[in-house]
């Protein structure tokens, strides 16, 4: 966390393996790292001088920043390259940005035309992983093997472009630690994010504790922007918003019970469609439930119990091209928007997170937000971005989303 005593934060710098930090250090105007789910981290260092730094900044060059309140407890924050040529403007002196992307952008250097063996969704990732030497942390929950006809097909993509795809049309997130590549169900990422965090002893909890004028835990937000999306669809236990107060599951298809509820499109989940050819008693069972998807007011543990979602598009699956069926996570619910009032080089999407604001004490110095912000206090959300940098002061910010 961000030393308010001292007020000190230290840092390092390198470009092509050589630290410049002394060299450069009072011409850098400020360092700008973004951690998001669903593309590469980026980093921006912002430099002003009187003459440009040719050989810094050329395209290709390796760019590695560690960011600390403690010069012997730096942290890496970014390992990439320099994208493109620095952008700029000129005056008095040369102001431009170097702009750096991390090593996961070197699999959207080329485009490949391919299919794969693997009858898996892991498999195919497990594959994708390997040629480009990740070590792989793949969860899926779906290990049934692919239909034929939704076969994915790598056409004219990047492995990154369609990497991304993949995890979109599967409700996966992916990102990366170092050498490992995490590929996650939407639904159990975020675990994976409070189990694998950089450890430290103020971020003692799993979820990440967010506090607004609140008594209960560490004031660290400094403000807050907030807004409520509507979404027409919905994730997996997530249904989207309905145009009145009936929940009524409609079915599309009776022979395999593909129902739409509440906008999303839902099937059976292979395990269930598997139970159901198997065991003929558990076939009675589970067809009883979930007969009763077209009844108004249709339970929705039920759903998340028997069905996930898909879209017209994942359907048809028409000329090889996957629907665009976008993460649960991000359909639906409240998103905020924190700047904290420490500086916290350790933080990393995907994250849980406990927010929590006001007091039952009413004689208390707290401020209660909008309620439907909270359906408990605190409130679980899901921090998806992360944005941690150094300028005229050090500072994080983060999105987080219900």
């Amino acid at each position: 966390m961000y030393n308010r005593k001292s007020k000190m934060a230290y840092w390092k710098l390198f470009i092509a393996g050589e630290e410049v930090t002394r060299l450069i250090g009072k011409y850098i105007t400020g360092i700008d790292i973004t951690y998001e789910l669903k593309r590469p981290t980026d980093c921006r260092v912002g430099i002003k001088s009187r003459s440009f730094f040719e050989d810094l900044c050329s395209e290709g060059l390796g760019v590695d920043v560690f960011f600390g309140d403690s010069p012997v407890a730096l942290v890496k924050m970014f390992s990439g390259k320099i994208s493109k040529r620095p952008e700029g403007s000129a005056q008095e002196t040369i102001d431009y940005n170097i702009m750096a992307v991390e090593n996961t952008a070197k699999m959207a250097m080329k485009q490949k035309r391919r299919v794969f063996a693997s009858p898996t969704k892991a498999g195919i990732i497990q594959q994708i992983v390997a040629e480009n030497g990740y070590v792989g942390q793949i969860t899926i929950s779906d290990s049934m093997p692919i239909d034929a006809k939704e076969m994915p097909v790598q056409n004219n993509q990047t492995d990154l472009a369609f990497l991304y795809e993949c995890a979109d049309k599967w409700d996966c997130l992916m990102w990366t630690v170092g050498e490992k590549l995490y590929f996650v169900d939407s639904s159990k990422a975020f675990l994976y994010g409070n189990t694998d965090r950089i450890r430290s002893v103020q971020d003692y909890r799993n979820e990440y504790l967010l506090g607004y004028r609140t008594d209960a835990w560490n004031n660290n937000v400094q403000s807050v922007t907030y807004k409520h999306k509507i979404s027409k669809g919905g994730g997996a236990g997530s249904p989207g918003a309905s145009g009145g107060s009936e929940r009524k599951a409609v079915t599309n298809k009776p022979e395999d019970f593909e129902i739409t509820y509440m906008g999303g499109v839902y099937k059976l989940k292979p395990s269930v469609v598997n139970a159901i050819k198997n065991n003929s008693e558990e076939a009675r069972k589970i067809y009883a439930i979930i007969s009763k998807a077209g009844a108004k007011n249709f339970e929705e543990h039920t759903l998340r119990e028997y069905y996930y979602p898909v879209t017209a598009e994942s359907r048809t699956n028409k000329g090889g091209k996957m629907g665009s069926h976008s993460s649960g996570y991000a359909k639906h619910g409240n998103t905020l928007n924190i700047k904290l009032n420490t500086w916290d080089v350790r933080l990393r999407p995907p994250r849980e997170a406990l927010f929590k604001s006001g007091s039952n004490d009413p004689k208390a110095d707290s401020a209660d937000l909008p309620a439907y912000l909270f359906k408990t206090n605190p409130q679980k959300y899901s921090i998806t971005k992360v944005k941690t940098g150094l300028g005229s002061t050090p500072y994080t910010e983060i999105e987080a989303v219900m």
